[in-house]
């Protein structure tokens, strides 16, 4: 019953009603004690007498005030009592009294967007801003745990001012779920449920914001309100809803079935919006937007779908200078894409590209890592700042913010859903990129649904698209060789045998240029050779010794990388001939002396973008790293990739990259390196002292030989020892105390990622330690042998847990808000591990139970953020220090980069 002007509930006099709900009657009231207005939430009979969802009501009011965000309706209180109806205290309770629970929230005055959408569709330039605020108000929420589950038109207000208000947050949760419900069932949609909302009217409403997991009654999360914010924002672009139907059951039914009509969309809506809109309502919540933060980059990209009306003060100077580049640059488009040469004679324009943190493309990629459009106007890179951790990137080149590719990353140990190895469709209307090493996948570069093209279990060593609709890669290990497959999907077929890296498809599609050469163990461009597959009788035509990542270009010429340079050499694509002469065309190519990698990437319309380096930079210092400093142990810069100290802390196992691979133990006091292998074994990575400081485990790869895991002595009195054969990449991180049985890590084409167990006393025997559905590795096993301490990926990012060993029963999570490369303490029961860029510290002296909560011991700011962070005895941290050559700042582009290789090679 509602109730009447003049009832008192509490301090609060009710002076009108303002609506009526799902969550309760609402009014306008006046608080006798601060002079203000309020509005009364008042619950329903049923809640308000349940002693139990009253309790949950309580918790979440708690935690729903602890909000404070100008974009979210506050709440002040909760008032309980008697509602007096009549004037006089005396009268009789049955008739004058009624028990009243009422949430006491700020008063917002304005029109909800269900109202204002009664007018018609709401113009660009207003709902734009209207949707920031929610994505702000949703953000905010988000950081603290709260999802509002009930997002929609009628609980969005905007005040005159344009101010956003949301409301409800959270009351949907509080209420729905009468006693003895089931928290994962349809019963957590309160507005279908609640017997106040079996109004026709409000089943619709409600219905029809709902993400496909809340319809069929699954466990939501933040998800869920990214898609019924874009249910929101497409219905105030549009002026009609995103799922339609005559009655619940029909919205639903949408809602699981339809895609909306994209083309209702206004013509002038940004490029950027209509993606956004695309990712916010994916039915499958793991390819949806994964952070309503995110919204912001795409909403704060107005620039018209036409492109016009940009101000200058949207754009960077080099970003206007960059676009005016372009449009010359892009005169010549029609005749370039296929074969093509640009525009003969057209002007080169030298410029810079910058990226903001976070953004940042990254170096020492083994295989291109960016990709430039055919058309020269979009980039496609691999960054490792982005929202789901390492991932692609999206940058128009004349637009100055990037935007994350949802759906490509993962963060820490979840290296298995990270997209790299990208490259582009001939037509320029599909991204291909590689998955984890091991699955081509496809997607629109609108940015719609990646579909996979195929799974690769011997791994990626890059991939191109032909224009005869196939894809064409190599593999890294196992089947070594040269594969395609038809771009809609299918079984690959192989081509040619033989170490191929990094393929350029030939325009007809008849032919790939490729690197090969044996660099498994010589990493240097003078041991690789550049060829030529024809796909059709996978014949192998040498082109010419010296290069790395050749690629075609249709001024009738091939470039690849060698000595920090770009080269260039005359080439006949019909009868993969290559003349005689070999030009430098750009000094200043960036070069991984690792991996024998460069960064760069062409267009067919002729822009070249390059990242300009020297190889010194990766050059790094072996450091003792505290809270306050780090101090240089080894005065000799090398390329050191990995470090770890001895278990008397005397000396060190280091991995040096550069022209091999080679394990170095370096004795710390006289400053001395000692080779650790007999130079047979390539790749070699991931020392791991045995607890008697006599000898050292570590995976290797003999290319044509024997991969897995070896064991070296430290004296040099034997050499290495194959104790694990396997190509699945066996890692090795820790011993038994007794050095008796090893742990690693090995990739199981069903499971993943598995912790395994290496038993020397058995003859080697191997069997399975933890096996899930879930990556999990980096297994360290405590100084006493009762605990292990293991990284995995079970909760969508890379967290640190602890289990006894070795039964393994059960798995106790140790980190917040992730956690890298655990190890533990050389003196007590302390585990360490890596967050972000620092090294947190959990104190297990009182059991698993009674871990404390993480706290930072030493923070490195300078040093290179990839390499472990290994405990001394004196209690500092052996660390490597060096430039973060894992991000670009900038790329460098030139315009119409044809007319100068025109111009130098002849």
């Amino acid at each position: 019953m509602a109730l009447p002007p003049g009832t008192r509930i509490g301090a609060y006099e009710i002076t009108s009603p303002l609506g009526a709900g799902g969550m309760g009657e609402v009014y306008r009231a006046k608080d006798s004690k601060l002079k203000r207005e309020v509005a009364l939430k008042v619950l329903p009979a049923e809640v308000a007498n349940d002693r139990e969802r009253m309790a949950r009501f309580q918790r979440e009011a708690e935690v729903l005030a602890s909000l404070n965000h100008p974009n979210i309706a506050a709440i002040y209180g909760i008032e309980e009592g008697p509602a007096k109806t009549g004037h006089h205290i005396g009268a009789d309770v049955a008739s004058g009294f009624s028990r009243t629970t009422a949430l006491v929230m700020e008063l917002v005055e304005g029109e909800d967007l269900a109202e204002r959408l009664k007018r018609g569709v709401i113009p660009i330039d207003e709902a734009l801003p209207i949707a920031k605020q929610i994505a702000e108000a949703l953000e905010a929420a988000h950081e603290q745990g709260i999802i509002h589950r009930d997002l929609k038109p009628a609980n969005v207000k905007v005040r005159p001012d344009g101010t956003v208000k949301l409301l409800d947050f959270g009351l949907a949760k509080a209420l729905d779920e009468p006693k003895g419900s089931s928290p994962q069932g349809l019963e957590n949609s309160p507005t279908i449920t609640s017997p106040a909302m079996t109004m026709r009217g409000m089943i619709l409403g409600t219905a029809a914001y709902m993400a496909p997991e809340q319809a069929k009654g699954k466990a939501v999360d933040k998800r869920a309100d990214i898609w019924a914010f874009g249910v929101v924002l497409y219905e105030m672009l549009t002026g009609a809803r995103a799922f339609k139907g005559d009655d619940a059951t029909d919205i639903i039914t949408s809602v699981m079935r339809d895609t909306p009509d994209w083309g209702a969309l206004p013509p002038a809506t940004p490029p950027a919006i209509r993606t956004l809109l695309e990712r916010c309502l994916l039915k499958d919540p793991r390819q949806r937007l994964r952070d309503i933060g995110d919204a912001r980059l795409f909403l704060d990209d107005r620039a018209p779908a036409d492109g016009a009306g940009a101000g200058a003060g949207s754009r960077s100077k080099w970003t206007l200078a960059l676009a005016a580049a372009l449009g010359v640059a892009l005169m010549g488009l029609a005749a370039s894409l296929y074969g093509g040469s640009g525009p003969a004679g057209a002007v080169p324009m030298h410029l810079s590209m910058t990226f903001a943190d976070g953004s940042q493309p990254q170096k020492g990629q083994p295989m291109p890592s960016l990709a430039l459009s055919p058309d020269g106007r979009t980039l496609v890179y691999t960054a490792g700042g982005g929202p789901e951790g390492t991932q692609l990137w999206l940058r128009h080149l004349n637009d100055v913010a990037p935007i994350p590719i949802p759906g490509t990353g993962g963060s820490g140990f979840t290296t298995t859903a990270i997209a790299r190895q990208v490259f582009f469709s001939p037509d320029g209307k599909w991204i291909g990129f590689v998955v984890g090493g091991n699955v081509i996948k496809k997607m629109p570069v609108t940015l719609g649904p990646a579909t996979t093209i195929c799974d690769v279990f011997d791994g990626v060593r890059g991939a191109t698209w032909t224009d005869r609709s196939e894809i064409v890669y190599a593999t890294s290990s196992g089947s070594l060789g040269l594969w395609r497959v038809a771009d809609s999907g299918g079984t690959p077929v192989r081509v040619a045998d033989g170490v191929f890296y990094a393929p350029d498809a030939v325009p007809g599609g008849a032919a790939v240029i490729v690197t090969t050469g044996n660099n498994a163990v010589k990493r240097s461009t003078g041991d690789l050779t550049v060829a030529a597959v024809t796909l059709a009788t996978g014949a192998v035509t040498k082109l010419f010794d010296g290069g790395t990542f050749a690629r075609y270009v249709p001024t009738g010429h091939v470039v690849f990388a060698r000595d920090a340079a770009l080269m260039a050499a005359p080439f006949d694509a019909a009868s993969l001939v290559v003349g005689d002469a070999r030009t430098k065309v750009v000094d200043d190519l960036w070069m991984d002396p690792a991996v024998a990698s460069s960064n760069y990437a062409l267009s067919s319309s002729g822009t070249l973008v390059y990242a300009a380096g020297t190889a010194a930079e990766f050059q790094r210092t072996i450091v003792a790293l505290d809270r306050e400093r780090s101090t240089p142990l080894v005065k000799e810069r090398r390329y050191y990739a990995e470090t770890i100290i001895s278990p008397a802390g005397d000396r060190i196992a280091a991995v040096e990259r550069a022209l091999e691979d080679r394990i170095w133990i370096i004795d710390v006091a006289r400053e001395t390196f000692t080779p650790l292998t007999s130079g047979k074994v390539g790749l070699e990575s991931d020392p791991v002292w045995a607890p008697s400081g006599r000898e050292i485990a570590f995976d290797g790869t003999i290319l044509g030989g024997a991969s897995g895991v070896y064991v070296a002595p430290v004296d040099g009195s034997q050499t290495e020892t194959l104790v694990y054969a396997s190509n699945n990449g066996p890692v090795p991180t820790s011993w038994t105390p007794d050095g008796r049985q090893l742990v690693f890590t090995e990739r199981n084409a069903n499971t993943g990622l598995d912790l395994m167990l290496l038993s020397r006393d058995q003859g080697g025997a191997i069997r399975p330690l933890l096996q899930t559905p879930f990556d999990e590795g980096h297994g360290m096993i405590s100084r006493d042998g009762a605990l292990i301490a293991f990284q995995s990926g079970r909760s969508g990012r890379a967290e640190i847990y602890v289990s006894p060993f070795p039964s393994m029963q059960g798995a106790t999570q140790v980190s917040i808000d992730g956690g890298q490369f655990p190890v533990w303490a050389t003196d007590r029961r302390r585990l360490y591990y890596r967050n972000q860029r620092q090294v947190m510290a959990v104190d297990l002296s009182a059991g698993v139970a009674g871990a404390s909560r993480p706290v930072s011991v030493a923070r490195f700011v300078s040093t290179y953020p990839n390499a472990f962070v290994d405990p001394m005895p004196d209690g500092r941290f052996l660390a490597l220090e060096g430039a973060n050559v894992a991000a670009l700042t900038e790329l460098r582009v030139i315009v119409n980069w044809f007319t100068e290789l025109r111009d130098k090679v002849r």
